[in-house]
């Protein structure tokens, strides 16, 4: 499944003029972007509602919000950055019961000049920042934060935490952090050394 959506997205991208408008495909299968914009025009991608989530008035959907360093890191030879975020509408991947939220898939598509500068990319340095709405409102603890919790010696004290589908089940998200969190989403910074260290995300930087 997950090939057959690279596919559609290499594709739709293969027919996109540079600086065309994105292309967005919203269903009960998928709620899918991509774009292929100028690094100066890109700020954040958002997977598009449906009609019956906007007939309710659903809030916005999980996204993925560029920094001047992520653009610095991804943009093409020719000034543009191509790329897709799609939410599944059903989790297709083995072991779907842990994951207690949607998954969100970010695919950039880059040059070898692009491919260069993610590798060598510094770690800590926020590339991108990735905000999840959670499928339920939490109830977490906001008079401490998560190292007071340690250091209290607290057994049961609840935080969000990003992980990744790494083929046969889901892996934290090395190199991320949770840089603030509510009761309905969490947004974590990530540098741009994630994309070539994740091995799915790479295979994509390379198509």
């Amino acid at each position: 499944m997950d090939q057959s959506i690279s596919g559609i997205i290499a594709g739709v991208l293969d027919n996109m003029a540079d600086g065309e408008d994105p292309v967005q495909i919203a269903n009960g299968e998928m709620q899918l972007v991509v774009v292929k914009s100028l690094a100066a025009d890109l700020t954040s991608l958002s997977p598009p509602l449906t009609e019956e989530q906007q007939a309710f008035g659903a809030a916005t959907m999980s996204s993925i919000e560029l920094t001047a360093t992520g653009k610095a890191d991804l943009v093409n030879s020719d000034g543009y950055i191509a790329a897709s975020v799609m939410s599944w509408g059903v989790n297709p991947f083995p072991n779907a019961d842990s994951a207690e939220n949607a998954l969100l898939r970010v695919a950039v598509y880059s040059d070898d000049a692009s491919r260069r500068r993610v590798q060598e990319s510094a770690d800590g340095e926020a590339a991108f920042y990735l905000t999840l709405q959670f499928a339920t409102v939490q109830d977490f603890n906001f008079s401490m934060t998560l190292e007071q919790a340690r250091l209290a010696g607290l057994q049961n004290f609840t935080f969000p935490e990003c992980n990744y589908f790494d083929g046969s089940g889901y892996s934290e998200c090395d190199g991320c952090w949770v840089s603030t969190y509510t009761n309905h989403n969490a947004t974590y910074g990530c540098p741009s050394s994630f994309l070539d260290n994740v091995p799915a995300l790479r295979r994509r930087l390379q198509e």
